[in-house]
């Protein structure tokens, strides 16, 4: 599996934070009903933007050479300002922040927009905090774990990922209910009761079917987040199977089907 260079990864992270940011754009302007002029909703879209997108995601996940990615992000900045496309503001700090190094205990990284990955230890003591310090919006805690978890603050809305074989895990399943809560709730964070294995290849799975990333490109986007993310060989083989049910070819992907 061949291994993007950190300007690659940026670029790949970039395009994660504008798709995220103008699909939520877009699912935000569908707000008709049947008090409407019209009585639908209706789905505000920017073909120019999306063109260059489009453009943009080919050289990243083609790892194009570095001058031909920054004159593409340059254009996309050019477009944003012409359509007047407030994006960047909602994902800033995702773009900015970022690690290379060895995370430890306490981390807790933005693996896309939306969506935390930490530690138990982090977690908890993140919710030992909330006592004191109530967090300033609703999240999601989603427990990747392989025995019964114990429960968390009733206020959280949580979702166990109960995972009985690796081999057999069934990620479609998973994005699935990620998807779902996420549309309800857009803050999650992604935690293993044991380790970061499991977590991590969850992190992987979402990222491909959400963003439409090949494995490699999603497990460079994660590693950017967390270095110390490493699927197991079977969660490895099991994510290779499901890239194979997904079935993406960058080169003719819609990057911007119906919501």
């Amino acid at each position: 599996m061949e291994s993007y260079t950190a300007i690659q990864t940026r670029a790949l992270r970039y395009f994660v934070a504008l798709h995220a940011a103008y699909m939520q754009k877009r699912g935000m302007s569908l707000g008709g009903d049947d008090a409407s002029p019209h009585g639908a909703p209706f789905d505000l879209r920017c073909p120019s933007f999306e063109l260059h997108l489009e453009n943009f995601y080919l050289l990243a996940v083609h790892k194009a050479a570095d001058e031909v990615v920054a004159d593409a992000e340059r254009d996309l900045h050019e477009v944003m300002a012409e359509e007047k496309l407030s994006l960047l503001p909602s994902v800033r700090s995702f773009i900015t922040r970022e690690r290379f190094d060895v995370a430890v205990h306490t981390d807790k990284q933005q693996v896309v927009p939306g969506m935390w990955l930490t530690s138990a230890l982090s977690l908890h003591a993140m919710l030992e905090l909330d006592e004191t310090s109530p967090p300033k919006f609703r999240r999601t805690l989603v427990c990747c774990t392989k025995r019964e978890p114990a429960p968390l603050l009733e206020s959280d809305g949580t979702i166990d990922l109960m995972v009985d074989d690796e081999h057999t895990i069934d990620f479609a399943l998973i994005v699935k209910r990620l998807r779902e809560r996420k549309a309800v709730c857009p803050y999650m964070i992604v935690y293993c009761d044991s380790g970061i294995s499991l977590s991590g290849a969850v992190c992987i799975a979402y990222i491909m079917a959400t963003h439409f990333l090949p494995l490699d490109a999603a497990m460079a986007v994660v590693r950017a987040a967390r270095r110390l993310v490493e699927p197991s060989d079977v969660l490895l083989s099991s994510l290779q199977v499901y890239a194979s049910k997904l079935k993406l070819d960058v080169d003719s992907v819609d990057l911007f089907g119906p919501l």
